[in-house]
């Protein structure tokens, strides 16, 4: 009898929820947690209805009771709270929830697929690879196990792969924009372009709202040389995302690859007029200005003389010298709990990197993020001061900014491909181990900026800077400058944390 009633509480509470009633389902799913404390499903229910009304917090509570008086085998709880994790943007907690979500019901699709998502966002699609080929070992003909598995093998870099599982993918789905897209990357990715404006062409039809999908199409009609298509696709979805700097970025550039440079330096104005941080239209007009032989322009625009900085830094107060807080420093590194993994990171060759080592940060890294925060401010107010104030990326420094942070192991023959980091303001990187050879005259192991990819058409090249990279240095620099690190041999590792500082947004303040 009282199980009865239980479940006309409960059914109550659903019907309420599903039209919108969720005070009224609130009111049903707690009466039955009185006549039953022990209800796990009243808890589950309670907690969706909590989080539909912003209440984050109360509902991770009540997911929590649910884990714990959940039966044996039941994995539903689990991957509930993972998905308000994943909501949330705390995709790490995310992933090791569901890992527990999987243990416990190993044949759970919906934990394996949710896993899946969670690998890729965190940057460990190698990792998703196995785990959707799982999903689809337990259901076929899942379109999500074989759409995932297509992006996961895309950010592997594995294109024939990611070819034959989004293949499968549209058999199911035919007109999947998101799959016809991944299919459209990967042939672009092949230098099959053909193929790759094919389905890219159809993606876009189903979806013009896409931005990726558009990118590639235009990136497509200009490896195709047809740069008036080209520019029409990206003048076109810029009118439609005044605020995309990727898709103004894209339309100079195209500009720039048809000969109208100084059009490309026009656009570039416009759009860093009201955005004037943005890292990708920086350099397309950097690149832009050289070509029009305005060399001097382009060199203060970029700042490779200027505003990158290398300084060896002061050792934190309770560590007996720099090397004492570098060994923690390393320590630190190798016990963190993502550095085992495998991150994807399509500009690192032959190394390891983190996950962000801002989650949960441990004493050694607060008193890491400190020494940035202070290295930064004291950076800032020199700059402010000095010759260079009134430079775009000077002028519009943040007062207040949010950070991450990662660190990167290479091993022999590592290195980093040459990139930007467009969505921060100011990056840089501490290096707490070098290999001793070093600082041989060939530059292995340094940092070297200036060498623009060629994702980007120029002509005239900028010249480049290297950098030696020392043990306690710590090299700043903006992050619209485009940077690598070079080759180098020894079977030492070469140890650095690099970081990011982002412009705090206003509704955060």
């Amino acid at each position: 009898m009282v199980n009865d009633e239980i479940n006309k509480l409960l059914e109550d509470g659903l019907l309420a929820y599903r039209h919108g009633n969720k005070n009224l389902a609130l009111k049903q799913f707690k009466k039955a947690i009185k006549k039953s404390p022990n209800e796990y499903l009243a808890y589950r229910f309670l907690a969706t209805t909590e989080y539909d009304l912003g209440r984050a917090d109360e509902a991770i509570d009540h997911l929590n009771k649910a884990i714990r008086l959940a039966p044996e085998g039941e994995s539903g709880p689990l991957e509930d709270l993972s998905l308000i994790k994943m909501q949330l943007g705390r995709q790490e907690e995310a992933e090791s929830i569901l890992q527990k979500a999987i243990l416990v019901n190993p044949s759970s699709l919906d934990a394996l697929l949710r896993l899946g998502a969670s690998l890729i966002a965190c940057g460990r699609a190698s990792e998703a690879i196995a785990v959707y080929t799982k999903a689809s070992e337990i259901e076929s003909n899942n379109f999500q196990a074989l759409y995932g598995l297509a992006h996961a093998y895309l950010e592997c870099s594995n294109f024939e792969e990611a070819i034959n599982a989004a293949s499968q993918a549209l058999e199911l789905r035919e007109e999947d924009s998101a799959t016809l897209a991944i299919l459209g990357v990967a042939y672009y990715q092949k230098e099959n372009y053909s193929e790759a404006k094919r389905y890219l062409s159809q993606s876009v039809a189903l979806n013009g709202t896409d931005q990726s999908a558009l990118v590639h199409l235009g990136r497509t009609e200009l490896k195709l040389e047809n740069f008036d298509q080209a520019i029409a696709i990206f003048k076109d979805a810029s009118q439609h995302a005044s605020n995309s700097s990727i898709l103004f970025s894209q339309l100079a550039n195209a500009l720039s690859a048809s000969g109208k440079l100084s059009e490309a330096v026009e656009v570039c104005d416009q759009y860093l007029k009201t955005h004037p941080l943005s890292a990708s239209l920086m350099q397309v007009k950097a690149c832009a200005l050289r070509d029009l032989k305005k060399f001097d322009e382009s060199d203060e625009i970029l700042g490779q003389e200027d505003l990158v900085e290398a300084k060896r830094i002061e050792k934190p107060h309770k560590y007996k010298n720099l090397s004492d807080f570098n060994l923690r420093l390393e320590k630190m590194i190798y016990e963190h709990p993502t550095y085992s993994r495998s991150h994807s990171n399509r500009a690192t060759r032959n190394g390891l990197q983190t996950g962000s080592l801002m989650v949960d940060p441990s004493p050694t890294m607060q008193e890491f993020i400190l020494l940035i925060n202070k290295e930064v401010k004291e950076r800032i107010k020199a700059l402010k001061n000095s010759k260079h104030a009134s430079h775009p990326w000077v002028a519009n420094a943040p007062k207040e900014w949010d950070m991450n942070s990662w660190a990167i192991v290479l091993s022999n023959q590592g290195h980093q491909l040459s990139h930007i980091h467009p969505e921060a303001w100011l990056s840089g990187v501490y290096y707490v181990k070098i290999p001793k050879n070093i600082v041989s005259d060939n530059h292995q192991g340094w940092i070297e900026f200036g060498e623009v990819t060629d994702q980007l058409y120029h002509e005239q090249k900028p010249p480049p800077r290297l950098i030696k990279p020392e043990e306690g240095m710590m090299v700043t620099f903006p992050s619209h400058s485009f940077h690598k690190v070079r080759q180098f041999e020894s079977n030492e590792p070469r140890i650095s944390i690099s970081f990011d500082l982002f412009v705090k947004q206003k509704n955060e303040q």
